[in-house]
């Protein structure tokens, strides 16, 4: 078991192209090129690794719309497992531009608050500019 389901997750280069973002998705098993045709319908040449994304609806191996239509992992493929998880911290990337909006309103909100604090102190009755208080 990890993180609520059977398989390693593993994190691989799909269809083993090292210029595209890596995915990360659960090991289901590990199958030959017959069992993919068989009971996928699809007509690879080679067999390792059968992965899904725990929300998707199909394996990465069948053809859309179900599925990704990626070939079978291969280890070769494999750049790395999910050993732990930080829980929320990919939803700043998920949801970068509400995240950068967040982000923008909290700066502009303490810049109102630091320049009212100067405006006040500046505007305090008694106060005269240039002289500092101090003992005699």
């Amino acid at each position: 078991m990890k993180y609520g389901n059977y398989g390693d997750i593993l994190v691989y280069r799909p269809d083993g192209f090292s210029n595209i973002t890596p995915i990360i998705h659960r090991a289901m098993g590990s199958y030959d090129a017959s069992w993919f045709n068989a009971n996928l319908g699809t007509n690879y040449t080679h067999g390792e690794y059968l992965t899904k994304g725990d929300n998707n609806p199909g394996y990465d191996q069948e053809p859309p719309p179900r599925g990704l239509g990626l070939e079978p992992v291969e280890g070769g493929w494999v750049v790395g497992k999910a050993l732990f998880s930080v829980p929320l911290l990919g939803y700043p990337t998920l949801h970068y531009p509400e995240f950068a909006a967040i982000v923008i309103i909290l700066l502009i909100i303490h810049e109102v608050y630091v320049s009212r604090g100067e405006e006040k102190e500046e505007q305090k009755p008694g106060k005269k500019a240039g002289k500092k208080k101090g003992r005699r």
